[in-house]
């Protein structure tokens, strides 16, 4: 082989390895700018999608991974991820919602109410477990149940509503409260449980049945944590009915009724309460000197027990602006 040949070898080899060194670094530099853009700092904010209100701790978690954080107070959130990455956004009582990162770094979120899964999920005590786990310890009524039974004391209407809850009247007397065990009595100090109006502790006689949205009753330790020794005979929780936004709206109720007593002991007649004397008696002999078929007959019980008359009204205005709401009710009872 001459010098030229050798000298155009060596040419090309060289220019081969300067090739394949320029396609390595060009390598090298597409796999670093990759990196680069795999590699971002993801900083946003998750609102409500109603209010736009922040929400603080909203789990926000890299799909596929245990990586994650929490929005602070503010709604804020910041989480390293790549461009190819999906975030999942989970917060109790609103829609997951999931977001591919992409190229951006800022990221706003809305979040939307779960209306059909909130029933799901109940809150008890400092904790939160799921409705299916609380069947026995929780019972809820209803506004429509209450209304549904022209009973003008509330602590009658809850009879037969819930599971667990017995209702004890204290008296025949018209307009009288009764006693309430929660799964029997379960203290020695008292069996009357604990009641919470709107989150103050109150009184079912003070209240007006067309007045109530809800009762809720908690039945055990777990649900009725939270309340302490307090709640140890179980606990009455009673949301009443608040004004909406719009119209003044004016809503009235009435209902007129007749009671009667029912299961009447059959009585004996004058002449056949001598007849039962006069054989009771060992001389054959009555104690009483009157002739039976001349002693006046009365029923005691027709005569005690009247039809009596039960009448309620219930008048209610309600209404107010986005900023406030009212509601103002009246009620008259008459047993």
């Amino acid at each position: 082989m001459c010098k030229k040949q050798r000298f155009i070898h060596f040419s090309l080899k060289r220019t081969m390895l300067l090739a394949l060194v320029f396609v390595s670094l060009v390598a090298k530099v597409d796999v670093m700018a990759s990196d680069l853009i795999n590699d971002l700092t993801i900083k946003g904010i998750v609102k409500e999608a109603k209010s736009s209100t922040p929400l603080p701790g909203v789990t926000v978690i890299i799909k596929g991974t245990n990586q994650g954080t929490i929005t602070d107070i503010d709604g804020q959130f910041s989480i390293n991820a790549s461009t190819d990455d999906v975030l999942i956004f989970r917060y109790i009582g609103y829609m997951q919602k999931e977001v591919k990162v992409s190229s951006s770094t800022f990221i706003d979120v809305q979040l939307q109410e779960d209306l059909y899964g909130i029933d799901e999920v109940v809150v008890t005590g400092y904790g939160v477990q799921k409705k299916s786990d609380l069947t026995g310890a929780v019972s809820s009524v209803s506004a429509e149940k209450l209304n549904s039974i022209p009973i003008p004391n509330i602590e009658h209407a809850l009879q037969g509503m819930a599971a667990g809850v017995n209702i004890i009247p204290r008296s025949g007397k018209p307009g009288e409260g009764a006693d309430i065990q929660i799964r029997g009595i379960s203290s020695v100090n008292g069996t009357n449980p604990l009641v919470i109006i709107d989150g103050v502790s109150g009184n079912l006689n003070s209240l007006n049945p067309a007045d109530i949205a809800s009762i809720e009753v908690l039945k055990d330790a777990s649900s009725a944590a939270i309340y302490g020794a307090t709640g140890g005979n179980g606990v009455i929780l009673v949301t009443t009915k608040k004004g909406t936004a719009g119209k003044m709206r004016v809503s009235a109720n009435a209902y007129r009724g007749f009671e009667n007593p029912v299961n009447m002991v059959e009585m004996m007649n004058a002449q056949e309460y001598l007849e039962l004397v006069e054989e009771l008696n060992p001389r054959g002999k009555t104690p009483i000197n009157y002739e039976p078929d001349t002693v006046d007959s009365f029923n005691w019980q027709e005569a005690i027990f009247q039809q009596a008359l039960s009448e309620n009204y219930d008048v209610s205005i309600s209404g107010g602006t986005d900023v406030s709401t009212f509601l103002f009710s009246t009620s008259l009872d008459k047993q």
